[in-house]
C-alpha cells in the first residue's frame, strides 16, 4: 500500500486502484493526487469506519460510484486552451458527477492511446 501523509488523515489508496466507466473501454487508473483531492472534497466522512481498512474501502467505493455515474462534459474553448497549455500540451477529457459536484480530469497515458488516467478530482468553478 502507498502511504499518504500530507492529507489530514486521508485513507491509503488501495494498490492498483482503478475505476471503470461505461463510455471508456477497459479500466482507468487513478493517481494518488486524484485520490487525495477526492477525499479532501468529499463532504460526508465515514463516521462508522472503525479501522483504516474500512475507511479505505469506503472511499474506494465512493470514488468508484462517483466516477461511474459521471457524465462527460466539454469545457468552453477558451478554458480548454488554457488547460492544454497548463497540462504540458496534453489534452484532457472531463467527467462531471453532479451528486458530489466533482469534475474528474482524465488524460491518456503517454504512449498508450487506449489507456486513461484520472489525474485529479476538482470542484468546477462557478460561472
Amino acid at each position: 500500500m502507498q502511504t499518504l501523509n500530507r492529507t489530514g488523515g486521508c485513507p491509503r489508496m488501495p494498490v492498483d486502484f482503478h475505476v471503470c466507466h461505461e463510455s471508456l473501454v477497459g479500466t482507468v487508473n487513478v493517481s494518488i493526487h486524484a485520490w487525495q483531492r477526492f477525499y479532501l472534497r468529499y463532504i460526508v466522512r465515514p463516521r462508522d469506519c472503525e479501522s483504516a481498512a474500512s475507511a479505505e474501502e469506503f472511499f474506494a467505493r465512493q470514488f468508484r460510484r462517483s466516477f461511474a455515474r459521471s457524465q462527460e462534459i466539454f469545457l468552453e474553448p477558451k478554458y480548454q486552451v488554457l488547460r492544454i497549455i497548463n497540462n504540458d500540451c496534453q489534452q484532457a477529457c472531463y467527467f462531471y458527477d453532479r451528486a458530489t459536484d466533482t469534475r474528474f480530469v482524465l488524460q491518456e497515458e503517454r504512449g498508450h492511446s487506449d489507456r486513461w488516467f484520472v489525474i485529479t478530482a476538482e470542484r468546477p468553478k462557478p460561472k
